[in-house]
Protein backbone atom coordinates (compact mmCIF):
# COMPACT_ATOMS: atom_id res chain seq x y z
CA UNK A 1 0.00 0.00 0.00
CA UNK A 2 1.38 3.42 -0.93
CA UNK A 3 1.84 6.15 1.72
CA UNK A 4 -0.99 8.12 0.06
CA UNK A 5 -3.43 5.27 0.40
CA UNK A 6 -2.35 4.69 4.01
CA UNK A 7 -3.35 8.23 4.93
CA UNK A 8 -6.88 9.41 5.53
CA UNK A 9 -7.94 12.09 3.07
CA UNK A 10 -10.08 14.92 4.42
CA UNK A 11 -12.91 16.19 2.24
CA UNK A 12 -14.61 19.40 3.41
CA UNK A 13 -18.11 19.94 2.11
CA UNK A 14 -19.33 23.55 2.29
CA UNK A 15 -22.24 25.39 0.65
CA UNK A 16 -21.35 25.50 -3.03
CA UNK A 17 -17.97 23.74 -2.94
CA UNK A 18 -15.97 20.66 -1.96
CA UNK A 19 -12.39 21.10 -0.71
CA UNK A 20 -9.86 18.26 -0.85
CA UNK A 21 -6.08 18.19 -1.06
CA UNK A 22 -5.74 21.92 -1.70
CA UNK A 23 -8.38 21.87 -4.45
CA UNK A 24 -11.67 23.73 -4.19
CA UNK A 25 -14.30 22.33 -6.55
CA UNK A 26 -17.57 24.21 -7.17
CA UNK A 27 -20.86 22.43 -6.52
CA UNK A 28 -23.56 24.30 -8.39
CA UNK A 29 -27.24 23.41 -8.68
CA UNK A 30 -28.56 20.03 -7.55
CA UNK A 31 -26.16 18.58 -4.97
CA UNK A 32 -26.50 14.95 -6.04
CA UNK A 33 -25.79 15.84 -9.67
CA UNK A 34 -22.91 18.11 -8.70
CA UNK A 35 -21.26 15.43 -6.57
CA UNK A 36 -21.70 12.84 -9.33
CA UNK A 37 -19.98 15.21 -11.78
CA UNK A 38 -16.83 15.62 -9.66
CA UNK A 39 -13.57 14.70 -11.45
CA UNK A 40 -12.93 10.97 -11.67
CA UNK A 41 -9.37 11.40 -10.36
CA UNK A 42 -10.44 13.19 -7.18
CA UNK A 43 -9.34 10.24 -5.01
CA UNK A 44 -8.39 6.68 -5.93
CA UNK A 45 -10.74 3.76 -5.28
CA UNK A 46 -10.18 2.25 -1.88
CA UNK A 47 -9.06 5.60 -0.43
CA UNK A 48 -9.85 6.00 3.24
CA UNK A 49 -11.49 9.39 3.75
CA UNK A 50 -13.00 11.62 6.40
CA UNK A 51 -15.84 13.86 5.23
CA UNK A 52 -16.35 17.05 7.22
CA UNK A 53 -19.52 19.07 6.62
CA UNK A 54 -19.44 22.84 7.10
CA UNK A 55 -21.67 24.02 9.94
CA UNK A 56 -23.41 26.34 7.49
CA UNK A 57 -25.24 23.20 6.31
CA UNK A 58 -25.98 21.80 9.77
CA UNK A 59 -27.91 22.50 12.96
CA UNK A 60 -26.89 21.66 16.53
CA UNK A 61 -28.75 21.37 19.80
CA UNK A 62 -27.92 20.35 23.36
CA UNK A 63 -30.07 17.49 24.61
CA UNK A 64 -30.81 17.57 28.33
CA UNK A 65 -32.48 14.26 29.13
CA UNK A 66 -35.59 14.55 31.35
CA UNK A 67 -35.70 12.38 34.43
CA UNK A 68 -37.51 9.11 33.87
CA UNK A 69 -37.18 9.18 30.08
CA UNK A 70 -37.15 5.69 28.60
CA UNK A 71 -34.73 4.30 26.06
CA UNK A 72 -35.00 3.78 22.33
CA UNK A 73 -38.14 5.31 20.87
CA UNK A 74 -38.70 7.69 23.80
CA UNK A 75 -35.22 9.17 23.52
CA UNK A 76 -35.51 9.42 19.74
CA UNK A 77 -38.83 11.22 20.05
CA UNK A 78 -37.39 13.64 22.59
CA UNK A 79 -34.43 14.49 20.33
CA UNK A 80 -36.83 15.12 17.43
CA UNK A 81 -38.95 17.37 19.67
CA UNK A 82 -35.89 19.32 20.82
CA UNK A 83 -34.59 19.91 17.29
CA UNK A 84 -38.00 21.04 16.18
CA UNK A 85 -38.24 23.38 19.16
CA UNK A 86 -34.79 24.93 18.61
CA UNK A 87 -34.50 24.98 14.82
CA UNK A 88 -37.96 24.20 13.43
CA UNK A 89 -36.69 21.10 11.61
CA UNK A 90 -38.12 17.59 11.43
CA UNK A 91 -37.79 14.21 9.74
CA UNK A 92 -37.83 13.09 6.98
CA UNK A 93 -36.31 16.28 5.54
CA UNK A 94 -33.63 16.21 8.25
CA UNK A 95 -31.70 13.40 9.90
CA UNK A 96 -29.46 13.54 12.97
CA UNK A 97 -27.00 11.89 15.28
CA UNK A 98 -26.60 12.26 19.03
CA UNK A 99 -23.34 11.94 20.97
CA UNK A 100 -23.25 8.70 22.98
CA UNK A 101 -23.28 10.49 26.34
CA UNK A 102 -25.21 8.37 28.86
CA UNK A 103 -28.05 10.16 30.66
CA UNK A 104 -28.19 12.23 32.75
CA UNK A 105 -25.17 13.92 31.09
CA UNK A 106 -26.31 16.33 28.34
CA UNK A 107 -25.47 15.25 24.79
CA UNK A 108 -24.95 17.16 21.55
CA UNK A 109 -27.22 16.46 18.58
CA UNK A 110 -26.12 17.33 15.04
CA UNK A 111 -28.69 17.46 12.23
CA UNK A 112 -28.20 17.64 8.47
CA UNK A 113 -30.57 17.59 5.50
CA UNK A 114 -31.42 13.98 4.63
CA UNK A 115 -30.81 14.68 0.93
CA UNK A 116 -27.27 15.82 1.76
CA UNK A 117 -26.50 12.66 3.74
CA UNK A 118 -27.91 10.47 0.96
CA UNK A 119 -25.87 12.29 -1.72
CA UNK A 120 -22.64 11.90 0.23
CA UNK A 121 -23.15 8.19 0.88
CA UNK A 122 -24.03 7.65 -2.80
CA UNK A 123 -20.80 9.42 -3.83
CA UNK A 124 -18.68 7.31 -1.47
CA UNK A 125 -20.24 4.08 -2.74
CA UNK A 126 -19.91 5.06 -6.40
CA UNK A 127 -16.23 6.02 -6.06
CA UNK A 128 -15.31 3.01 -3.95
CA UNK A 129 -13.93 5.07 -1.07
CA UNK A 130 -13.77 3.89 2.54
CA UNK A 131 -15.58 6.37 4.77
CA UNK A 132 -13.76 6.58 8.09
CA UNK A 133 -15.87 9.43 9.46
CA UNK A 134 -18.77 11.61 8.38
CA UNK A 135 -19.10 14.52 10.78
CA UNK A 136 -19.84 18.21 11.25
CA UNK A 137 -17.14 20.88 11.38
CA UNK A 138 -17.72 21.70 15.05
CA UNK A 139 -17.40 18.08 16.15
CA UNK A 140 -14.37 17.55 13.91
CA UNK A 141 -12.64 20.64 15.26
CA UNK A 142 -13.42 19.76 18.88
CA UNK A 143 -11.94 16.27 18.44
CA UNK A 144 -8.83 17.81 16.85
CA UNK A 145 -8.08 20.19 19.71
CA UNK A 146 -9.80 18.73 22.76
CA UNK A 147 -6.50 17.97 24.52
CA UNK A 148 -5.63 21.66 24.29
CA UNK A 149 -8.90 22.82 25.87
CA UNK A 150 -7.63 22.96 29.46
CA UNK A 151 -10.03 25.51 30.95
CA UNK A 152 -12.56 24.15 33.48
CA UNK A 153 -15.01 26.72 32.09
CA UNK A 154 -14.54 27.26 28.39
CA UNK A 155 -16.08 27.60 24.96
CA UNK A 156 -15.03 26.62 21.44
CA UNK A 157 -15.95 28.76 18.44
CA UNK A 158 -16.04 27.27 14.94
CA UNK A 159 -16.83 29.56 12.01
CA UNK A 160 -18.63 28.15 8.98
CA UNK A 161 -19.94 29.52 5.71
CA UNK A 162 -22.08 32.37 7.01
CA UNK A 163 -22.73 30.51 10.25
CA UNK A 164 -20.93 29.97 13.54
CA UNK A 165 -21.16 27.31 16.22
CA UNK A 166 -20.27 28.05 19.84
CA UNK A 167 -20.18 25.29 22.44
CA UNK A 168 -19.86 26.00 26.18
CA UNK A 169 -18.65 23.48 28.78
CA UNK A 170 -18.00 23.44 32.51
CA UNK A 171 -15.98 20.77 34.31
CA UNK A 172 -15.99 18.54 31.24
CA UNK A 173 -19.74 18.69 30.67
CA UNK A 174 -21.56 20.57 27.91
CA UNK A 175 -23.66 23.45 29.20
CA UNK A 176 -24.99 24.96 25.95
CA UNK A 177 -24.43 25.17 22.21
CA UNK A 178 -25.42 27.98 19.87
CA UNK A 179 -25.55 27.51 16.10
CA UNK A 180 -26.44 30.80 14.42
CA UNK A 181 -25.77 33.18 11.57
CA UNK A 182 -22.25 34.55 11.80
CA UNK A 183 -21.97 37.53 14.12
CA UNK A 184 -20.18 38.80 17.20
CA UNK A 185 -18.88 35.74 19.11
CA UNK A 186 -18.51 37.80 22.28
CA UNK A 187 -22.21 38.70 22.22
CA UNK A 188 -23.17 35.06 21.60
CA UNK A 189 -20.94 33.92 24.46
CA UNK A 190 -22.50 36.50 26.79
CA UNK A 191 -25.92 35.05 25.99
CA UNK A 192 -24.81 31.49 26.71
CA UNK A 193 -23.00 32.40 29.93
CA UNK A 194 -26.00 34.34 31.18
CA UNK A 195 -28.50 31.65 30.22
CA UNK A 196 -26.45 29.03 32.10
CA UNK A 197 -26.07 31.18 35.22
CA UNK A 198 -22.29 31.30 34.89
CA UNK A 199 -21.84 35.07 34.98
CA UNK A 200 -18.85 36.21 37.02
CA UNK A 201 -16.86 33.01 36.54
CA UNK A 202 -13.56 33.20 34.64
CA UNK A 203 -13.40 31.24 31.41
CA UNK A 204 -11.55 30.82 28.12
CA UNK A 205 -12.91 31.20 24.59
CA UNK A 206 -10.95 29.10 22.09
CA UNK A 207 -11.06 29.74 18.36
CA UNK A 208 -9.47 31.39 15.34
CA UNK A 209 -9.54 35.10 14.56
CA UNK A 210 -11.25 36.00 17.83
CA UNK A 211 -12.16 39.64 18.41
CA UNK A 212 -14.65 41.76 20.30
CA UNK A 213 -15.53 42.12 24.00
CA UNK A 214 -15.98 38.96 26.05
CA UNK A 215 -17.85 38.38 29.32
CA UNK A 216 -16.15 39.71 32.44
CA UNK A 217 -13.31 37.45 33.51
CA UNK A 218 -13.01 35.68 30.14
CA UNK A 219 -9.99 35.61 27.87
CA UNK A 220 -9.53 34.59 24.22
CA UNK A 221 -7.03 31.92 23.20
CA UNK A 222 -6.53 31.60 19.42
CA UNK A 223 -6.13 28.17 17.83
CA UNK A 224 -4.34 27.56 14.57
CA UNK A 225 -6.44 26.90 11.47
CA UNK A 226 -6.05 23.22 10.66
CA UNK A 227 -8.41 21.06 8.70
Amino acid sequence: MSPFWAETAILQLAPGCLRVGGRSLPLAGDLSAALTALPADLLPRGQRCRLVVDDGLLRYALIRWPAGLGRGAERAAFVAHRLGEVHGIAAPEWCWRVDPEPPPRPALACAMPTALAAAVHALVRARGWRLAEFTGAFTHRYNQVRRRLKAPLGALLVEGAGRQTLGLWRQGQWQAIRNQSAGDPGAALNLLVGACGLGGEAGVLYGAGLAGPLPAGWQAVPLDGGA
